[in-house]
């Protein structure tokens, strides 16, 4: 029997909004009206100065009575930085890695975790990645690669999602879609999801993976929490 479940993908670029001000109960805020059984949360601090030490993985985990799991792709300030999964659904850790960098730029990395929605297992990556053409061409190549999507261990139904860093119809773009399936343009639902002006934040699907409806969340907190808008997906297993 077929199942559904809620995923949101967002950007909360430290917690920081569009008015200077950090607030992890503003961005817990926006996520709770979401209604999501799982979030991919991309640049959240663990420690680190700017964030007065907080853990904002386990802060908003807290807040939203879910689980976590946190890969730090940078250390710094004496703390970390990356990405996050959190999930009201049973979550198993399958893998965290660096992904291919160069020269001085930022490091990326992803995170791949197994959720269980009520007995169908489905493979969940998030990822972060450079916004320098030839670096994210690097990642993108090595997310769709044997090592993370094209492992036997990613066995359908799938879902990668997170900032791609790349816009609809650039070349990035087309190499991802012609393995995977945009949720948003496949149900009608692609807006832009940086600033109003382009779309970064993507869901992608394995063939088997049915979106319902894909959604860019612009209420009144989500249009200051952070420069980016969360994707809200409902999706079908």
């Amino acid at each position: 029997m077929a199942e559904s479940f809620t995923l949101v993908t967002y950007n909360v670029h430290g917690c920081r909004g569009l008015d200077g001000r950090r607030s992890e109960a503003r961005v817990a805020r926006v996520l709770m009206d979401c209604g999501a059984d799982v979030i991919a949360l991309q640049e959240l601090d663990a420690a680190r100065s700017r964030s007065a030490f907080i853990g904002q993985p386990r802060e908003l985990a807290a807040r939203l009575e879910m689980d976590y799991c946190f890969v730090p792709t940078a250390h710094w300030d004496e703390g970390e930085y990356g990405c996050a999964i959190l999930s009201r659904l049973p979550m198993r850790h399958v893998k965290s890695a660096a992904l291919p960098a160069r020269g001085f730029h930022e490091p990326r990395g992803a995170l791949w975790v197994e959720i269980d929605v009520r007995g169908h297992a489905v493979q969940v990556v998030n990822t972060h990645l450079d916004y320098q053409p030839t670096c994210c061409s690097d990642q993108l190549e090595a997310l769709l690669g044997d090592t993370w999507i094209g492992n036997e261990r990613f066995r359908p139904p799938g879902v990668v999602c997170g900032d791609f860093n790349f816009t609809p119809g650039s070349r990035l773009y087309r190499h991802a879609a012609a393995l995977l399936t945009d949720a948003a343009v496949a149900c009608g639902g692609a807006r832009a999801t940086w600033m109003g002006l382009r779309r970064l934040d993507y869901v992608w699907t394995s063939a088997d993976v049915h979106a319902e409806s894909v959604s860019v969340v612009r209420t009144m907190h989500a249009r200051v929490a952070s420069d980016h808008a969360p994707v809200v997906a409902r999706l079908w297993v």
